[in-house]
């Protein structure tokens, strides 16, 4: 499992269209995507099964995402 800097700087090295997962453990986790300068936030439910939308962030909410993304484990 990667750390929440290295989460948040993929997050931020992200370009419109593009997504991450991240805070990985038994292929659940989450996963962000980017676009038109949003940040879309997901939970990846163990094993991938389902993917649940968790909310709409922008640039300066960054660490919102990773803080979220990282209170589901």
């Amino acid at each position: 499992m990667e750390s929440r800097s290295q989460a948040t700087d993929k997050i931020k090295s992200l370009k419109d269209g593009q997504h991450c997962h991240f805070n990985m453990f038994q292929d659940g986790g989450a996963v962000c995507y980017k676009c038109n300068g949003m940040y879309l936030l997901f939970e990846l439910t163990q094993y991938g099964i389902n993917e649940f939308y968790e909310g709409t962030y922008f640039e300066n909410q960054i660490n919102e995402i990773v803080d979220k993304a990282y209170s589901w484990t």
